[in-house]
């Protein structure tokens, strides 16, 4: 009896090595995977420092003027109304295929200023 309760001892510890293998294993790629995410982080911070000397050396003059910045609140209001024109514009243009194009002055007057707002917003974002 003495025997087996030996060679289960020496099974038990058999697996916990392995087990403390594979735990260390675990923990080597995790700490490889933190180590290349802070790497990347890293870089991308120094990128956006590169990025934000270069804004700051372009903000002189004319140029600054006719960058419209990313969280500017007018451009916002505009893309909102921009979102609510293109709906209109989907649902009427079904509507003109079906029915034919408006007589109505008003109609006619909506659809000329819309295509103004989309002719603007194309200036807006690629100007």
């Amino acid at each position: 009896m003495y025997g087996v309760d030996v060679l289960d001892m020496s099974e038990d510890i058999k697996r916990d090595k392995n087990v403390q293998e594979q735990e260390r294993k675990k923990e080597q790629e995790q700490r490889h995977k933190d180590e290349l995410l802070n790497s990347i982080f890293k870089k991308d911070a120094s990128d956006e420092s590169f990025l934000k000397s270069q804004s700051d050396s372009t903000n002189d003059g004319l140029f600054s003027n006719l960058v419209i910045d990313l969280d500017s609140s007018w451009k916002s209001a505009f893309d909102v109304v921009m979102l609510i024109s293109s709906c209109y514009n989907t649902f009427s243009q079904a509507y003109y295929a079906a029915f034919g194009n408006p007589t109505n002055f008003y109609q006619n007057f909506l659809d000329y200023f819309i295509e103004v707002l989309f002719m603007l917003d194309f200036i807006f974002c690629f100007c």
